[in-house]
């Protein structure tokens, strides 16, 4: 695993994984008794709010690649544009588009090549589980609710870099609504 992070206050995030990949917050709210399990969760707003952390290592070729969260939504109405949840620029990324609730997972190949991965309509209002599973052969999964939602597959060798992971933020892409128990694993998990 990763980085498994589920929050504690608006400055750190913590990674409960015990690999030591606690995150910085930056304009994101921390209330203690929201989330999906009343545990705490993390508002972001339209403002450029993000959850960083530092550089983490995944290699879907050899190994897979799991991304894994919880998302509050209030409103499909109200979502116009591509929201980013999770991202590693120009490595992965799992966001929400459009007022339908589709939900997509990008792997970019070493070749800076784009693979998009769509379930339409996959994100409902309310409390959503969300998972982009891929695989070392290619194979991309998206779920709901433990729910298979789609795959497809992506070219190529995965683009490895040392950027940043950022939740709720990427490139003037803001998510907006509230984020709880984020999880990234360096392989493929299954929907058990």
């Amino acid at each position: 695993e990763n980085i498994n992070v589920t929050g504690s206050n608006e400055s750190n995030a913590w990674d409960y994984s015990g690999l030591g990949n606690s995150a910085s917050v930056s304009g994101v709210s921390w209330t203690a008794t929201g989330g999906h399990d009343g545990k705490g969760a993390y508002t972001f707003s339209q403002a450029p709010h993000v959850i960083t952390a530092t550089t983490i290592a995944v290699n879907a070729s050899n190994n897979g690649l799991t991304m894994a969260l919880w998302v509050r939504v209030d409103s499909l109405g109200g979502i116009p544009l591509t929201k980013i949840v999770l991202s590693k620029s120009s490595s992965y990324e799992f966001s929400m588009a459009g007022s339908g609730g589709d939900l997509s997972c990008k792997i970019t190949n070493v070749s800076n090549s784009i693979s998009t991965i769509t379930a339409t309509s996959a994100v409902k209002t309310g409390w959503n589980h969300l998972g982009c599973v891929v695989w070392s052969n290619g194979t991309v999964e998206i779920y709901r609710n433990g729910t298979l939602m789609t795959t497809g597959s992506f070219l190529g060798n995965h683009q490895l870099n040392s950027n940043n992971l950022k939740i709720g933020n990427e490139v003037n892409s803001n998510w907006v609504g509230d984020i709880d128990d984020v999880a990234t694993f360096n392989r493929s998990l299954t929907s058990t």
